[in-house]
């Protein structure tokens, strides 16, 4: 096999793992194996004439197939998908190591394209497009050496060089037709479907809210600095720091699910139902009581808020817990919906609005005297098998809380061992914990996902109703105008926690400002990779309002262009024949680049007004050109031309 066609198999190989590392669910020593025994291949192939050399490599493949195989079977959807794509990257490693003059790479080809369509449906991002593009160019490549390189032997002088330039090309232009369909082909970058609604697989692209609580994640999220709300508050008073976009009530032991009418049965089960109270505004039945335990001076802010919801693609209307009002101002196609947990949804209907404005009026609206039995069941429920590692935690709170301590203050008393004794850290990322039992344990950090289970979690083994909540919260303020700026990055997970006479109560046991210290990257790498976030998301958020005003674009430069034409004749002239002789002379040195011999022998060829038919070899031409009497001296001319254009061809 030339060697040139090895090493793009080992870089088409190495770029089929790069696929399977960016989808996040397949664990890091896995994937470290794999690279490391992919790149160490070029070293072992002289080592397969060896029966020792190929017994152990099998039998290490076959035990690894039967261990992914066994885990596939038994393991759930997640693990699954996890076992589906190491058994497609060992196979690839597996085949780099075997390919020979015995072994044809047609099945590499075939299970890197598998790999690279498969992944694309979980992480289509900058990372993966940008390794696409590597991994197209050297398929294509690949694929022409394969089918024109001998395979045995030395390849022609100066072959796989004219190969990969013309490989190389085509790459290119197959790229360039993608980017035109791009451009014109009408597509829908963040429509749901049945992969997004039903897998949940591996973490989110970027970190923003989501519907969902996953402690499972491995990918590291992108910190996205796009603008989610604004909220302005009169005489600078501080808004609310907390603003909910939904609850979760049962843990699975990897997630949450969110609340759900049909499991408590009622409609006022845990919260105050809103009311209609005009056509534009909505409220609930509030108390006099402002000082709820466990909150802040910003979650108890009675004055009013003005948000602009920029970003309506979570659904819902981001509110305060503590909110006893919000009136919505009129928006052509939305309508909201609110739920029995507090929550509002927002309703789309075609497009969508671009953003939406509302006001909250925050107080202490009023809370349920008393929980059903249902919802305290649901709400103090915890997992069959309790972890050891919960467990221990729980036993160590109880040791060192005060004898006499009430509910609120057990719960306090958790909130602040949490996140005293355990540090943050984003998903995917050196020290960051796998699993529940890492973070509880101390040997991996956690992000505010784990923080929120944890507290829920110990909070309901003491028997204290809780839940889960996702949304923002609001930390940055723009310096210039005073007003609050929550962008995607601001995504949060925390708990509510329901105490008698108090009703639902924010607790937060993430370390106070871990969301801002992890969101703030400094530096250069830093400046690149925003820059780099920032145009893909031009690309990601290209529409059909954008392409309306590419076209648009395109046809004033036009304009521009023949009026330009027009006014100034002689410029235009001058420049339009520099560009001829510019394309002439490109022209005239692409011609002499070529052999000498291949110059003569067309120029004898045109003189005769002759030309190669298909098939046909110039000595066959001479031949023809000779059976048809033509001029003696011309002929003469093409023989020597002939016979130089094969010493040229053939020459050793």
């Amino acid at each position: 096999m030339p060697e040139a066609l090895r090493w793009l198999f080992l870089g088409i190989v190495l770029l089929d793992l790069a696929f399977v590392q960016l989808t996040g669910t397949v664990t890091s020593p896995w994937l470290w194996a794999l690279w490391s025994c992919a790149a160490v291949t070029p070293l072992l192939a002289r080592l397969h004439e060896h029966a020792w050399y190929r017994a152990t490599w099998n039998a290490a493949v076959v035990a690894s197939f039967a261990f992914l195989v066994h885990d596939a079977v038994t393991s759930g959807l997640l693990h699954m998908l996890e076992d589906g794509l190491l058994l497609s990257a060992l196979c690839q490693v597996h085949l780099l190591n075997n390919i020979g003059q015995r072994q044809r790479p047609d099945l590499l080809f075939f299970n890197s394209f598998l790999i690279a369509f498969v992944t694309s449906f979980f992480c289509g991002d900058l990372g993966w497009s940008i390794a696409f593009a590597a991994y197209a160019g050297l398929l294509v490549l690949a694929l022409q050496l394969h089918v024109c390189l001998p395979r045995s032997g030395d390849p022609p002088k100066g072959a796989v060089r004219t190969i990969a330039r013309d490989g190389l090309s085509r790459s290119a232009v197959a790229l360039a037709l993608t980017g035109a369909v791009f451009l014109l082909w009408p597509r829908d970058f963040k429509r749901e479907g049945w992969m997004s609604d039903s897998l949940h697989i591996g973490g989110a692209p970027i970190v923003a809210f989501a519907d969902q609580v996953r402690l499972d994640r491995t990918s590291t999220p992108t910190l996205s600095e796009a603008p989610v709300m604004r909220l302005v508050m009169p005489d600078g008073e501080l808004p609310p720091t907390h603003w909910r976009g939904a609850t979760f009530v049962q843990f699975d032991g990897a997630g949450w699910q969110q609340f759900r009418i049909r499991d408590f049965g009622n409609r006022r089960a845990t919260d105050t139902p809103w009311t209609v109270a005009s056509a534009t505004q909505w409220r609930r039945a509030a108390t006099g009581d402002q000082g709820s335990k466990g909150t802040t001076r910003r979650d108890d802010a009675s004055a009013q808020c003005a948000v602009t919801l920029f970003d309506t693609s979570g659904g819902r209307l981001f509110l305060p817990l503590l909110t006893s009002s919000f009136d919505l101002e009129f928006t052509a196609g939305a309508l909201v919906d609110p739920k029995a947990d507090g929550i509002v949804a927002l309703v789309d209907f075609g497009e969508g609005p671009r953003e939406v404005r509302y006001t909250v009026r925050a107080g202490a609206p009023q809370q349920l005297a008393e929980l059903s039995a249902t919802a305290r069941a649901l709400l103090t429920q915890t997992p069959e098998n309790v972890p050891g590692p919960l467990r221990s935690v729980e036993q160590e709170l109880r040791r060192t809380a005060p004898p006499d301590a009430s509910a609120a203050q057990r719960a306090e008393h958790a909130r602040s061992w949490l996140a005293g004794s355990r540090r943050y850290e984003l998903p995917g990322t050196p020290g960051a914990a796998r699993t529940l039992d890492d973070f509880l344990l101390g040997t991996g950090g956690g992000h505010c996902e784990h923080f929120a289970t944890a507290l829920c979690l110990l909070l309901r083994m003491q028997a204290i109703p809780s839940r889960v909540v996702g949304g923002y919260v609001a930390q940055e303020q723009d310096a210039a105008t005073g007003a609050f700026v929550v962008r995607q990055k601001h995504a949060h997970a925390w708990v509510e926690a329901w105490f008698p006479g108090h009703g639902w109560v924010t607790l937060d046991a993430t370390p106070e400002g871990a969301v801002a210290t992890a969101a703030d990257d400094d530096g250069l790498l830093a400046d690149a990779r925003k820059w780099m976030e920032g145009v893909w998301s031009q690309v990601t958020g290209f529409g059909e309002e954008e392409r309306a005003a590419m076209f648009s674009w395109i046809g004033d430069s036009i304009t521009q262009f023949a009026l330009l034409v027009v006014s100034c004749p002689l410029e235009s002239s001058l420049v339009i024949a520099l560009v001829a002789l510019l394309l002439a002379y490109r022209r005239r040195l692409r011609q002499l680049r070529r052999p000498a011999a291949v110059r003569g022998l067309e120029a004898a060829m045109r003189r005769l007004r002759l030309s190669l038919q298909d098939g046909e070899t110039p000595r066959e031409l001479l031949v023809r050109a000779a059976s048809q009497a033509a001029n003696p001296l011309a002929i003469e001319t093409l023989e020597r031309a002939v016979i130089a254009h094969e010493q040229e061809r053939y020459r050793s």
